[in-house]
């Protein structure tokens, strides 16, 4: 997909649909979602289930960034 796109969901959260946003990633084909799931706290403050859990919700939102750095 090139430029801005949406998806369109139902949340997992609270049954209301919402709209996932993408930007294309520089000169490439690849479209990000404008949201970004943060990883940093996965296996120090999250459980392994907790940490699953929290990438089904982002994924199933529409999210398809996820930060994987362990610092800044």
């Amino acid at each position: 997909m090139r430029g801005r796109g949406h998806a369109i969901i139902v949340s997992p959260l609270d049954s209301t649909r919402v709209s996932m946003r993408y930007r294309q990633l520089g000169d490439s084909d690849i479209a990000v979602s404008e949201l970004a799931l943060g990883t940093m706290t996965f296996g120090e403050q999250n459980s392994a289930t907790e940490a699953h859990r929290q990438i089904d919700i982002a994924l199933d939102a529409g999210v398809n960034l996820i930060d994987t750095a362990e610092m800044y």
